[in-house]
């Protein structure tokens, strides 16, 4: 199953993991999604922002002030300023990675069927749908979800 159609055809749950698994690891972390794909989820679901510089980035919230040691939209950060950022926990602790691109988080999964978000400037807008298409998939207007195809090939005959 390399596609959300094909993972709805299983006719069983899909697993899929909100921000990357945030109830087991840091959410919307490259560790989480790695530790979520080898778990056997069977999609990741992350949420897309613009950065001012316009590099399509994996971030929750409109601001980086609950995830990360920094304050202020994503869109109002360059990628630069975004990367120098570090994660943090749900408990407040400063982590040793920085918030991931795009590019970096769909490197998680095998293929890139996705169905993203971004809410803001038009040209950040166009950018994602034009991903969307790319793989074949409908534009929605919150998560994007990204079918790993090596966990659902496990359920294939």
């Amino acid at each position: 199953a390399a596609t959300i159609d094909e993972l709805l055809s299983l006719g069983r749950p899909i697993v899929l993991a909100h921000t990357g698994g945030e109830d087991a690891y840091p959410g919307s972390t490259l560790f989480a999604f790695g530790e979520s794909v080898n778990a056997g989820v069977d999609m990741l679901d992350l949420n897309v922002q613009l950065t001012k510089d316009g590099v399509l980035v994996v971030q929750h919230d409109d601001t980086v002030d609950r995830t990360t040691n920094g304050t202020g939209d994503v869109s109002s950060l360059t990628l630069a300023q975004f990367q120098a950022l570090r994660l943090r926990d749900d408990d407040g602790a400063v982590l040793e990675g920085s918030p991931p691109t795009l590019r970096q988080a769909s490197g998680s999964c095998a293929n890139s069927s996705a169905l993203p978000r971004t809410n803001h400037s038009a040209a950040g807008q166009a950018r994602v749908a034009a991903l969307a298409a790319r793989a074949g998939a409908q534009q929605p207007r919150r998560s994007l979800l990204w079918p790993c195809a090596a966990a659902a090939r496990r359920n294939e005959p």
